[in-house]
């Protein structure tokens, strides 16, 4: 059976066409795929409460009906691939059992629309987070330095950037240590012997991998663009893709993500358009009405 990685997009198209969770399930595993859901999705869907209460209760009736494996966050994945580079453990990319209980608890709550003032504190946070790490990563003096001019692509700068890194450029090297130590909130400073470690056999790390190409790629965008900051479209479609970096397939509604950016991200998943994808399913118009 292979995963395929949901995008908010993917559950709220589900929805507006009236396919069930039920039928959905049948229609993936007739395909043998796995649907997984990541954590920053979870949040996603948690943001419909701000806008529309039904809307939102029946996204998480979709999701408790669907039954997904779910993922762990993105600085979870990153700590335990740090841990396997460091002690050459093993790794899991699921959320861990008491956190999964908790998740589907919370899912079962969202779902029957019981919710608390605490949600609304939790997402007026998160997003302030993420719009501050947003501006303040993505600075033009980064990208000067790490040389990116006259790339016609962010592949073209990635593969070059990880040249540059295995030829032992110091520049490149910090770049990749201090990606590192703002992404685990400034816990793992990494050292050069440990960067060209991860570097060398990077296919074994894959959130790490997601990491540097979302980083290198939004620099890319944004410095492409003469904007200052990432589009904040493309910003958490790249914390979405990093969630997913284990999952053999993405599937989502979004044109740009789908055909471009899922795999500049990691360029081993399947992007599917969601509309092809489940044309089969959509219930046809009444042709009484």
């Amino acid at each position: 059976m292979k995963r395929i990685g949901l995008d908010t997009s993917a559950i709220g198209y589900c929805l507006e066409k009236n396919i069930s969770a039920k039928d959905f399930k049948k229609f993936l595993h007739m395909r043998n795929l796995v649907p997984v859901v990541c954590t920053y999705v979870t949040y996603e869907l948690s943001r419909t409460f701000l806008r529309n209460m039904a809307t939102a209760k029946a996204l998480f009736c979709f999701l408790s009906e669907l039954e997904p494996q779910y993922i762990a966050g993105s600085e979870t994945l990153y700590s335990r691939e740090l841990d396997k580079l460091n002690k050459n453990g093993l790794f899991c990319d699921l959320i861990d059992e008491p956190l999964k209980n908790q998740m589907l608890r919370m899912i079962e709550a969202h779902a029957a629309g019981n919710i608390t003032e605490d949600l609304t504190i939790f997402i007026n946070g998160r997003q302030t987070s993420l719009d501050s790490a947003r501006h303040k990563n993505f600075q033009p003096s980064t990208a000067e330095k790490m040389k990116i001019n006259g790339y016609k692509s962010s592949s073209q700068v990635i593969e070059a950037l990880f040249s540059r890194l295995k030829a032992g450029d110091v520049t490149v090297t910090k770049c990749f240590q201090d990606i590192i130590l703002t992404a685990t909130s400034n816990k793992v400073q990494l050292s050069d012997e440990h960067i060209l470690k991860l570097v060398q056999n990077i296919f074994d790390y894959k959130a790490l991998r997601s990491l540097i190409r979302n980083t290198f790629h939004l620099h890319f965008l944004t410095h492409k663009h003469s904007r200052h900051t990432p589009n904040e479209n493309r910003f958490t479609d790249g914390l979405v893709m990093i969630e997913y970096s284990y999952c053999d397939q993405f599937l989502g509604h979004d044109a740009a993500l789908v055909r471009e950016h899922a795999q500049a991200i990691n360029p081993d998943i399947s992007p599917i358009n969601v509309s092809e994808f489940l044309k089969d399913l959509v219930p046809l118009p009444d042709q009484n009405k």
